[in-house]
C-alpha cells in the first residue's frame, strides 16, 4: 500500500525513505500492531511516521498516550516549560483527542515506564500548567504483561526488525 507522507517532512529529512517504509507497513497492520511499533520508534528519526499515525482516522487512543507521555516527560519540573520541537506534536495529539477524539479498542499500555509518567502527573499537586489535559490521556491505563506477539515484536521479526533499524532503532534477537 502506498503511503503519501510529503507533508510531514522537511526537504532535508534523511530518513524520508525509511519512514514513508515503515509506514506502509502500519497502513496493512491493525491497531494492535501500532501499540507496539509506538513503545519502540525512535523519536529522533521517526518524527513523520509517528505524525501520520497520529493524523489516521484509526489511530487508537493507546498509540497517542504512548506518543504524548514519552513525550511528556522531558517538561522542566521549575518553570514548566516545554521542548519546542515537541510542542506540533504534542499540540497535535491534545487537539484531535478534544475533535473527534481517537478510537479506543481498550488496549493495555505496553510499558510500565510510561504508566509511571502518568501515574506521577496524576498525583502531582499540580499537573503541568500549560495546558488542561483531556482526561482520556491521563487514564487510568493498564500495563500489558510479557511479551508483544511474534509479529509485532522487532526482536522476533525480521521485517519489522529492518524497518526499525532504518530509524535508528536496533534490538537483539532472542534466541
Amino acid at each position: 500500500m502506498q503511503v503519501d507522507l510529503s507533508t510531514y517532512f522537511d526537504d532535508d529529512d534523511f530518513y524520508t525513505a525509511q519512514n514513508i517504509a515503515m509506514a506502509e507497513w502500519l497502513a496493512q497492520k491493525p491497531q494492535e500492531a501500532w501499540v507496539w511499533v509506538a513503545k519502540d520508534l525512535n523519536y529522533d528519526c521517526a518524527v513523520p511516521v509517528i505524525r501520520w499515525m497520529i493524523d489516521q482516522p484509526d489511530c487508537d487512543l493507546a498509540v497517542a498516550a504512548i506518543f504524548f507521555w514519552t513525550i511528556m516527560p522531558e517538561m522542566d519540573d521549575e518553570d514548566d516549560r516545554y521542548n519546542e520541537e515537541d510542542l506540533p506534536l504534542i499540540t497535535s495529539i491534545l487537539e484531535k483527542e478534544r475533535h473527534p477524539g481517537f478510537a479506543s479498542a481498550g488496549f493495555k499500555l505496553p510499558s510500565a515506564y510510561l504508566i509511571n509518567s502518568v501515574n506521577e502527573f496524576r498525583a502531582s499537586s499540580r499537573g503541568y500548567r500549560f495546558v488542561d489535559l483531556p482526561s482520556a490521556l491521563t487514564g487510568p491505563f493498564e500495563v500489558w504483561e510479557g511479551d508483544p506477539p511474534p509479529a509485532y515484536d522487532a526482536r522476533r521479526n525480521a521485517t519489522l526488525r529492518d524497518l526499525f533499524e532504518g530509524l535508528g532503532t536496533t534490538f537483539k534477537e532472542m534466541e
